[in-house]
């Protein structure tokens, strides 16, 4: 489950997203998220239009082994029921 905002505004564009990644894997129930950031603004300038960028990313992780719930966010996991 994830969402997304983004937008382009004049000089500034953004992207956030955030993403929520529940179920079981095996046994062991699943409970991991992930936060990505990427911001930019646009220079005009006689060299063109250089563009400043910043881009963050936090993803949960730590218990991918034992026991518990498993908090490691993994992108290419597919649950078949």
């Amino acid at each position: 489950m994830g969402t997304r905002i983004f937008r382009v505004a004049g000089t500034v564009d953004y992207n956030f997203e955030a993403i929520y990644q529940y179920g079981e894997f095996g046994e062991r129930p699943i409970g991991a998220f992930a936060l990505f950031s990427d911001s930019g603004y646009t220079i005009a300038s006689a060299w063109g239009r250089p563009c400043l960028g910043l881009k963050a990313d936090v993803v949960s992780g730590g218990n991918s082994r034992g026991v518990g719930t498993l908090d490691t966010f993994y992108p290419n996991w597919i649950s078949y029921g």
